[in-house]
């Protein structure tokens, strides 16, 4: 199995040209009042502090203060990225949403008749909030269930490193690294959230896409 950095330089200067292009594009609707839809996200609900980011658990305590991003025929700004617009037309072939901006910016710059209006461009973004959410739950899921199908065959007794992020009932959920995966740590053993362990395999369901995981002896 392969882990792919997603952090790696060619990755990264491939995102961010993508962003650039398309708050250049949000901009260039804007200034030019060409009907597109508009991707936004409001601040988070309390502000993010250095103090939130050094915490083992920042991750998951910052996700629960932003808002998700949503759809609209209305500029706004899109707080996760730090941006005053943002829009999406550069993944045509994976939204058609990206391929109908493009068609409608595309329209205007050899000025041609528009070809979506306020209304059908409102159908397309009801659809597209809709495809997005089912879309991103497929895929997490499918994620998860092949990373369980790998454990179960290759992993055998090899250890785990998990990171605590709550109580449970007889345990804790956990997320093993560097997966970044939610498992259910099985042990009467107090623990601290944010605390790093060590754990192997206890039971896989491949289906549900779920971990049962033990402490190694070392750990108890």
């Amino acid at each position: 199995m392969t882990i792919i950095d997603k952090d790696s330089p060619s990755r990264l200067i491939v995102a961010e040209m993508m962003i650039l292009a398309n708050y250049i594009a949000a901009r260039y609707a804007q200034r030019h009042q060409v009907p597109v839809i508009y991707r936004c996200q409001d601040a988070p609900i309390e502000p993010i502090t250095e103090t939130m980011l050094a915490d083992p658990l920042s991750f998951h305590k910052i996700r629960k203060l932003l808002g998700r991003s949503s759809l609209s025929l209305q500029p706004g700004g899109h707080t996760g990225l730090g941006l005053s617009l943002y829009t999406q037309l550069t993944s045509p072939l994976r939204r058609f949403a990206d391929l109908v901006i493009q068609r409608q910016l595309m329209a205007h710059l050899v000025n041609e008749a528009l070809p979506y209006d306020q209304e059908e461009l409102f159908k397309v973004l009801e659809t597209a909030e809709r495809t997005t959410r089912e879309s991103r739950l497929i895929e997490g899921e499918a994620k998860k269930r092949w990373l369980m199908q790998y454990l179960k065959q290759d992993w055998g007794e090899r250890t785990i490193e998990v990171l605590v992020i709550s109580a449970v009932k007889n345990g804790y959920k956990v997320e093993m690294q560097p997966w970044a995966v939610e498992a259910f740590l099985s042990t009467n053993r107090t623990l601290e959230m944010g605390q790093t362990v060590m754990a192997t395999l206890e039971k896989i369901r491949v289906k549900a896409a779920t971990a049962r995981l033990k402490l190694v002896k070392s750990e108890e």
